[in-house]
């Protein structure tokens, strides 16, 4: 078997069960919503980098976790949102001559776009990701490793070593535990835990301790989804961010349009953490 299976995830998982078809999938998995999650996260990202990237040394890594990573979308649309940034900057370097050329050039409306352009100099994110069944599909995609963590091991405090490089020698069959024990660890905190169309399928007896343990080991948390799910529950060690004011959410006066982004039929909402 390959791809999806099916297109439909319902009918995915009311035929095989969650495990059974990521595991028939560990290898082939696609996320048919990708644009959208692209877009979402693209924007996210402009919006956090203009207010939150100034009170960080230049030269200081952004670190994210791809929690429940699928076959690396967020990993890949990050690392494109990154060169798309710089290549920008890039662009703006032209020479003068060639500026004044442009001069002759018929006026056009200029697109959409975002301010955030970063400089050549900015380093590259650290990424860290995981999932208990795809890790075969997120390395074929990213060339990138990706610890088999479940929710449950990541509640009991397990987080994926900083190596993300040369997955082919680790072998796909070993668990976190055989090869992360020499491995050098990720950051104390991480800047932002990122779970694309994952974080619904934790089990309500598992949410509160996943979300509460990765409170103290994260300052954002950043669901994708293509619906509101799951709820995050007041006293879980997350507070929902307000991406429009840029502070704490109000849930009795703010609209939806302010606490989250809409694009493509994919749904982004924030949460900052209470706990680092």
């Amino acid at each position: 078997m390959s791809g999806n299976l099916s297109h439909s995830m319902r009918e995915n998982y009311d035929t095989h069960g969650v495990e059974k078809y990521y595991g028939l999938v560990s290898a082939s998995y696609r996320n048919p919503h990708f644009p959208g999650v692209q877009k979402c996260l693209h924007a996210w990202l402009d919006k956090w980098w203009l207010r939150e990237s100034g009170q960080r040394g230049s030269k200081d890594a952004v670190s994210f976790w791809d929690l429940a990573a699928g076959s690396g979308e967020v990993t890949e649309a990050i690392l494109n949102w990154y060169s798309v940034r710089r290549s920008r900057s890039e662009n703006d370097a032209t020479p003068a001559a060639v500026h004044a050329n442009a001069l002759f050039l018929p006026v056009r409306k200029p697109s959409r776009r975002s301010d955030v352009t970063l400089d050549p100099s900015t380093p590259m994110p650290l990424i860290l990701a995981s999932d208990p069944f795809t890790a075969p599909a997120y390395t074929a995609r990213t060339s990138r490793q990706c610890a088999r963590l479940s929710f449950a091991d990541v509640a009991e405090g397990n987080v994926p070593s900083a190596v993300e490089e040369n997955p082919s020698e680790v072998a796909l069959g070993d668990t976190a535990a055989d090869h992360d024990q020499n491995l050098p660890s990720g950051p104390e905190v991480i800047d932002m835990v990122v779970s694309s169309f994952a974080l619904h399928l934790c089990t309500p007896s598992e949410l509160f301790a996943l979300l509460y343990e990765l409170s103290t080991k994260s300052n954002w948390l950043v669901v994708i989804a293509p619906h509101k799910k799951p709820e995050i529950k007041p006293g879980w060690g997350w507070v929902r961010w307000n991406v429009v004011k840029w502070e704490v959410a109000d849930s009795d006066h703010e609209t939806e349009a302010e606490v989250e982004i809409v694009l493509d039929r994919v749904r982004l909402r924030v949460w900052k953490s209470l706990n680092t």
